[in-house]
């Protein structure tokens, strides 16, 4: 997505959701100014999670996650999405 992304991640518990996520910001904020020669915060200090319950659960998710692009008008096919590969993994 342009201005935000999804994922889903199965936690072993050796790190906090929250310091993941700091950490992911961080990396991820360092790497992309690098590569666009752009300084400063890219992401929002906040994050929405949610764990999930159940095997229905998870499909829903899953299903949401697939569909946002094609639902954002991005593509008609989640086949075009360019990441849709990195989702089946």
């Amino acid at each position: 997505m342009p201005n935000h992304i999804h994922f889903m991640m199965k936690r072993n518990g050796e790190i906090s959701l929250s310091n993941f996520v700091k950490r992911l910001k961080m990396l991820s904020t360092i790497r992309i100014n690098d590569r666009t020669g752009s300084k400063g915060a890219i992401w929002q200090r906040d994050y929405f999670d949610r764990y999930i319950r159940d095997e229905a659960h998870y499909a829903v998710v899953k299903n949401y996650i697939k569909n946002n692009p094609i639902n954002a008008g991005l593509v008609n096919d989640i086949n075009e999405w360019e990441w849709y590969g990195e989702m089946e993994q």
